[in-house]
């Protein structure tokens, strides 16, 4: 059997001796792990902060400058570092310090005071990180720009009206404020009013339109628990905006104002009726001895999808009598009645004797006297 060819190795690596030489390659190797590190825990340790004003023009001064700030650093205010133990002296016009406690590897940076900014009508709130999450506005994880927050010396103003379905009744009204610049939680409590049981509180657009609609139900949602309560933001103003319930002032390209220069939001709250209303209608008639009316009975009625009764509506509640019609007593009396929708509601209607005018009226006007001085002889007649 031939024997196959096989070239020998040009070059043939020499087997590494047992040793020192073989320690040396691991510690080499271990070096080149070490350093290909360093470079990035130099770039970790140190960052640059600088400061911003709200229109993203660069604050003025060394004290809105810094290098070389640890990773973790955040701003706090001068009671915050009190309550941590923090040894620091506070300083007149700044709210907030520049602070890293320390740790690891990495010492302590700070407190540095930052100076307060500020902007004509408005009130300085904080620096927030900008483009950063909500939870994360005061911590320094790069390098950092942080951006000068206002409140307006102006104010949103919250109104809520409430009002029956089918007519402009304002049962009660509540306003809410916030200052411009302010996200917050708004929450305005609805009345606790007893000719509100049994409707159900929704808010229908001012403006006519699918978008006016939609904006509404969104409104409408911000009801729980008998609370209006949601965030003054930006989707509170543009639902508003879009259901009519808040101006826009076209030249100045923003919300309306008022002379205060405050943001005037009216939100109607209208109580719905769904189904029937009962009520109960007693009917007095007029006495024929005297100017005055006895209960001669009372019955349940009802209306449908409404709180509001009228007076020639009830006509057909009641029995008819022969020489009296409904009519109200006196000027306090009106020609409609509202019935609260949880059927507790009690209209008294009266039956004048309309027989008796017509025959005392003819003696009243031979005798010249007056209603009340007729005389009882006749009256008994009617």
């Amino acid at each position: 059997m031939k024997r196959r060819y096989r070239p020998r190795r040009l070059l043939r690596r020499p087997r590494p001796a047992a040793g020192k030489p073989r320690r040396l390659a691991a510690l080499l190797l271990c070096l080149c792990l070490v350093l290909a590190l360093v470079p990035p825990l130099a770039r970790a340790a140190g960052y640059d902060v600088s400061f911003f004003n709200y229109d993203m023009t660069p604050m003025e001064g060394d004290r809105y400058v810094y290098s070389d700030v640890p990773e973790g650093a955040a701003l706090y205010t001068a009671e915050e570092l009190a309550e941590d133990g923090v040894s620091f002296s506070p300083q007149e016009g700044c709210t907030w310090y520049l602070y890293y406690p320390g740790g690891g590897e990495t010492g302590s940076f700070g407190p540095h005071a930052i100076p307060d900014p500020a902007r004509e009508g408005y009130t300085f709130r904080d620096w927030a990180v900008q483009n950063a999450a909500e939870g994360n506005i005061y911590t320094v994880t790069g390098n950092t720009v942080y951006v000068a927050r206002y409140v307006s010396d102006a104010q949103y103003v919250l109104s809520l009206y409430y009002q029956f379905d089918n007519e402009s009744h304002t049962v009660a009204a509540e306003t809410d404020s916030l200052p411009f610049g302010w996200e917050d939680p708004v929450s305005i409590p609805l009345p606790d009013d007893a000719a509100l049981a049994g409707l159900s509180p929704v808010i229908l657009p001012a403006l006519e339109g699918e978008e006016a609609e939609a904006a509404a139900a969104w409104l409408t949602r911000a009801i729980k628990d008998n609370t209006f309560s949601c965030m003054m933001n930006d989707d509170l103003l543009e639902n508003c905006l879009a259901a009519g319930f808040v101006a826009w002032d076209e030249s100045a390209g923003d919300y309306l104002r008022d002379e205060n220069g405050n943001i005037q939001i009216g939100i109607p709250v209208t109580y719905r009726v769904t189904g029937e209303v009962t009520f109960t209608v007693a009917y007095y008639q007029q006495n024929a001895e005297d100017d005055g009316y006895t209960l001669l009975e009372s019955q349940p009625a009802s209306v449908e999808g409404t709180t509001v009764v009228r007076l020639t509506e009830m006509e057909g509640m009641v029995p008819q009598y022969p020489g009296f019609t409904l009519t109200t007593p006196s000027a306090e009396d009106a020609e409609r009645y509202t019935v609260n929708a949880n059927g507790s509601t009690t209209i008294n209607l009266y039956g004048r004797d309309v027989t008796c005018l017509r025959i005392c009226g003819a003696i009243n006007k031979v005798s010249g006297l007056p209603w009340a001085g007729r005389p009882r002889k006749m009256i008994s007649l009617c």
